[in-house]
């Protein structure tokens, strides 16, 4: 009985020591969100998507945002300079607990589109000043109006403003 009793508790004792001597992993994140993911837009504007990242207070280190990718639907252009000037440019970190206010990125709209068009902008970065781990994916939609429902709405809000110039 004793022997058993030495064989298990070394069965649990190696996996513990293991475990114990294991380097410690952070697993610390970001919150990122665009403040507005949808964004109507007409053909040959430019729109600015703008957001929040927040690093949760529970993190253990400062995260530092260290790079970004664009997608950008064909045909519309995208650029992240914006992101680009606040953040990377001065390898920006946040302390557990930090928030950042802010525009992200502009999306020009060419005159040909029509339609929604869905693109991702994504963030990387990491506990590291050279960490480029994927800590976010901001999914967004522009909206583009087809002419006839443009057509059909400034004619409904005609409609709209001439009779209640009649009734005044």
């Amino acid at each position: 009985m004793n022997r058993t009793l030495r064989r298990t508790s070394l069965l649990f004792a190696l996996p513990a020591a293991i475990l114990l001597s294991a380097p410690v992993m952070r697993a610390d994140s970001i919150v990122a969100v665009l403040t507005r993911p949808v964004i109507s837009a007409s053909p040959g504007s430019t729109v600015e998507f703008t957001g929040t990242i927040t690093a949760p207070a529970t993190n253990s280190a400062t995260i530092y945002l260290n790079g970004d990718t664009l997608n950008a639907p064909s045909p519309f252009t995208g650029d992240e300079s914006p992101f680009v000037n606040s953040f990377l440019l001065g390898h920006f970190a946040l302390n557990p607990g930090d928030t950042f206010s802010g525009a992200f990125f502009d999306i020009g709209v060419p005159l040909s589109a029509r339609g929604d068009f869905i693109g991702s902008f994504d963030i990387q970065g990491g506990s590291e000043l050279n960490d480029l781990n994927l800590l976010a994916t901001l999914q967004y939609q522009v909206s583009v109006p087809e002419p006839g429902s443009l057509v059909l709405l400034s004619l409904s809000l005609t409609g709209v403003i001439g009779a209640a110039r009649r009734k005044a």
